[in-house]
């Protein structure tokens, strides 16, 4: 089972599933991580389905709606818990609650303190479910999760990250294992000298994994290692200019004020669907995530392989709808017909969806032509191994190859400042020292 089912199937059958009435309505109040969650695992109609009819934030007003129970999806914390409780008037009056009843869903270990608070409290008589669902990150792929910190590394190479937020981390974590059912021992890579605060890190999840089992929550003593990496483990990539399908299209479209676009945090391809000479402005979006089976094959594939492999699936396809329709002929009956009348729109969904994806990597091509990317590819792969493309050491030939990035040339290119800045960054990084390319970058 994907991560990403492992955590729908938990939402559905621990949250939604024990609380759905056949003809009851319920709300569904969230915080940012939990509508993430949401949002990353369900759709509309699987809120539907089980009786959800709403989702609100609990950051924000509501209208009151005292007919219908609430559901909190939400991290235990007093920020949230002071949120629910104003939701309930101050002291409980029915005048002032916005809800029937609260079922309160933590995404993970409510501490002791603040269950006593809520037990002692004015909405107590209105809390109907107390439940901790151990599910406290982002499944954005099959086998790829976010704790969704992105003040994470700075605060780690800052000499920001508190025992609290490191507390959080850790926790989080766990709750990817309690989802998996996997109880590891975690091991340590370390490749800077922030050396106390990841073993700290693996600390506390020791700790915590150990906590969880004592709870029955954890039960299998599986031989599964959780590795626990710094970004010195693997400085470079990250400034790389990726050239596999999916890590082109997000490093080169999610910037590009165009009329394609990649949005990042809701994972759509937006583009222009117009035909030839159409007057058209028909534009469309397409989800990319593994729900769909083209994006699903083609996403880690060298943009070079990309055009090859859509060419024989169309190629399949256009096959397969050209016998569908030369089988109409005069012995056909009236039930073949309906069935290949039926057929027809689901090969022209199959023939879209491609079609999409052709002009996806045609994108990916045109900004990587279009300006300095290509001639920054080479560049970025000659300083990140120390050889250039015949192999040879690139030794103190460094500093000339990266002078018509930093110094405009006659007619040459201009390289953006953030092309720059990852070269820059790169140079110091295989070089580990400043250089006279710092003012000459001019950023």
């Amino acid at each position: 089972m994907s991560l990403k089912d492992a955590a729908r199937k938990i939402i559905v059958d621990d949250m939604f599933r024990p609380l759905h009435n056949r003809g009851e309505w319920k709300i569904l109040v969230v915080d940012n991580l939990g509508k993430k969650i949401i949002s990353t695992c369900l759709k509309m109609k699987d809120m539907l389905d089980n009786g959800i009819t709403l989702i609100e934030d609990l950051a924000k007003a509501r209208q009151p709606l005292t007919y219908l129970d609430a559901v909190y999806f939400v991290r235990p914390n007093q920020k949230n818990i002071d949120h629910i409780k104003k939701d309930f008037g101050e002291k409980g009056e029915y005048s002032g609650r916005l809800y029937k009843a609260a079922h309160l869903f933590f995404t993970e270990i409510i501490p002791d303190d603040m269950l006593i608070d809520i037990a002692k409290s004015h909405i107590a008589p209105f809390v109907q479910t107390v439940k901790e669902l151990n599910l406290a990150f982002l499944p954005v792929e099959e086998r790829v999760f976010s704790l969704d910190n992105p003040t994470a590394y700075n605060d780690y190479y800052g000499g920001k990250m508190t025992e609290k937020k490191l507390d959080e981390i850790a926790e989080q974590l766990v709750t990817v294992c309690a989802t998996l059912d996997e109880s590891p021992c975690p091991k340590v890579r370390i490749c800077n000298s922030n050396l106390d605060c990841v073993k700290k890190l693996a600390t506390k999840v020791q700790a915590k994994l150990e906590k969880y089992k004592e709870a029955d929550i954890l039960t299998a003593n599986s031989k599964s290692q959780l590795i626990i990496l710094d970004r010195g483990f693997d400085p470079i990539s990250p400034f790389l200019h990726e050239l596999t399908f999916q890590a082109m299209a997000y490093d080169l479209l999610s910037a590009v004020s165009a009329s394609s676009k990649i949005d990042p945090v809701k994972n759509t391809y937006t583009f222009d669907s117009r035909q030839d000479n159409s007057l058209d402005d028909s534009k469309k979006e397409i989800i990319l995530d593994t729900s769909n089976e083209v994006w699903k094959e083609l996403r880690h594939l060298h943009i070079s392989n990309v055009a090859q492999r859509v060419t024989q699936k169309t190629n399949a396809l256009m096959e397969n709808y050209s016998n569908l329709r030369g089988s109409g002929g005069e012995q056909t009956n009236m039930s073949e017909i309906k069935e290949i009348i039926n057929k027809m729109p689901k090969y022209k969904r199959e023939e879209a969806n491609l079609n999409s994806f052709i002009k996806l990597a045609e994108d990916c091509m045109a900004a990587y032509n279009s300006g300095t990317v290509e001639r920054a590819v080479k560049l970025e792969q000659d300083m990140s191994t120390g050889f250039d493309s015949t192999n040879k050491p690139i030794g103190e030939r460094f500093v000339k190859a990266c002078v018509p990035v930093f110094v405009p040339q006659n007619n040459g290119p201009l390289f953006t400042h953030y092309e720059k800045l990852r070269v820059l960054i790169l140079y110091v990084l295989n070089k580990k020292s400043r250089s006279t390319l710092l003012p000459s970058a001019a950023l």
